[in-house]
């Protein structure tokens, strides 16, 4: 008898595993503003839409090696029609690493989508970047490139950033050769378990040409390796008298491992505030001082996360929605699946990812009575529809 419960509870073990739902990060979202995010293959972020006190749209296309070669950037207006205002072309090396990016902007005299700066990156032997390099194209047919501005990377004998060092040409308006003017630095410092826990940003002083304090970021993290804590500094230029602006808390389901959750990855660097991420984040506070010195809570942001990769709420596109249909939709009590194969396993999701709901198939009625009003999105197989619950 032991041995059937053990095999049992192997099977139930198995079976978890194999079913195991990977679910994405589609939507951020307060009172005052909402940022929502659509994956597409290889679970890379193909839209980014960004409603605030005007709404931004961001496109993304890649490559057959997942790489980005092209995002597009659009802006709601008052007639509600999309502006497109600008894009981006990149490019990559034969290791794979980002060589150039070019940006069109939105030209205000012609309307038409010109080229404006180029960026070009180098990289080391052991792939570090080293050098980013900024220019701005000149000329009536925007064909000669004039450097702007440059950063510096150095790493420390772990391969984490160590410094970064900002310098601006001088003669950019002139045809003298550049001359590169040092402007900002910035140095970087890890604890023992090797996460970053300060950066701080010096600027040299007109007065006395000397690098002064400029402000400072700090970082901290819980006993699993999240980040909990941003703050932002800034001080005297001696390095005293420091005064914290602002601060963002990140707040998790501590027994809910991050493992099977997506977030954005963005293709240039990584967003600060997705990284470090171990267990499934489901909220971010943010506080800034006011115009009288007190700090007041700026805004508190909700997680929302989807099996289908897409926003749950205004977001009417589904995943090979045509393979797999329900009806009635919006159901009471029962539902049928009209489907291919109903052999497969059926499993409902809430609009925050935690299963309801599940039944061994898909054949006959599927019984939801008991599932609150509210909207859930069905899987099975590899389809996923949304379902409506009256």
């Amino acid at each position: 008898m032991k041995t059937k419960k053990l095999l049992l509870m192997l099977c139930l073990v198995c079976t978890s595993t194999a079913f195991s739902q990977k679910m994405y990060l589609t939507k951020s979202y307060s009172p005052y503003m909402e940022v929502k995010y659509t994956y597409g293959e290889n679970d890379r972020v193909i839209e980014m839409e960004d409603r605030a006190s005007y709404t931004l749209k961001s496109k993304f296309t890649y490559n057959d090696l997942n790489q980005c070669i092209r995002e597009d950037n659009y802006q709601l207006m008052d007639d509600d029609e999309w502006l497109h205002a600008s894009y981006l072309v990149y490019t990559y090396d034969e290791n794979g690493n980002l060589a150039t990016r070019i940006n069109y902007n939105l030209d205000p005299f012609s309307h038409e989508l010109v080229k404006t700066g180029l960026m070009a990156y180098e990289y080391d032997d052991k792939h570090h970047l080293i050098v980013e390099n900024t220019g701005l194209f000149m000329g009536e047919e925007k064909d000669k490139v004039v450097p702007y501005m440059r950063r510096t990377f150095t790493y420390d004998e772990n391969g984490k950033k160590k410094t970064v060092l900002y310098e601006e040409n001088e003669e950019m308006w002139g045809d003298e050769d550049p001359v590169w003017n040092e402007s900002i630095k910035g140095v970087y410092h890890y604890n023992d378990l090797g996460k970053l826990d300060i950066d701080s940003s010096f600027t040299v002083s007109y007065e006395t040409g000397e690098w002064v304090y400029y402000d400072k970021n700090t970082y901290a993290y819980d006993k699993n390796g999240n980040i909990t804590l941003h703050e932002y500094y800034y001080g005297a230029a001696d390095g005293t008298r420091w005064s914290i602006s602002s601060f963002d808390e990140y707040e998790y389901d501590p027994t809910t491992s991050a493992a099977e959750y997506v977030y954005p990855i963005n293709h240039e660097i990584v967003w600060p505030k997705f990284d470090n991420i171990v267990n499934k984040r489901v909220k971010e506070i943010s506080h800034q001082k006011d115009d009288d010195g007190i700090m007041q809570l700026y805004d508190t942001y909700i997680y929302e996360y989807s099996p289908t990769g897409t926003s749950s709420i205004e977001t009417a596109q589904v995943s090979d929605s045509g393979k797999m249909l329900i009806y009635p939709n919006p159901v009471k009590e029962s539902f049928t699946l009209k489907l291919e194969d109903k052999r497969m396993p059926v499993y409902i999701y809430d609009a925050e990812g935690r299963l309801k709901v599940s039944f061994s198939d898909a054949e006959g009625t599927l019984n939801v009575s008991e599932l609150p009003t509210g909207i859930y999105f069905v899987k099975c197989g590899k389809y996923t529809t949304k379902l409506v619950k009256e």
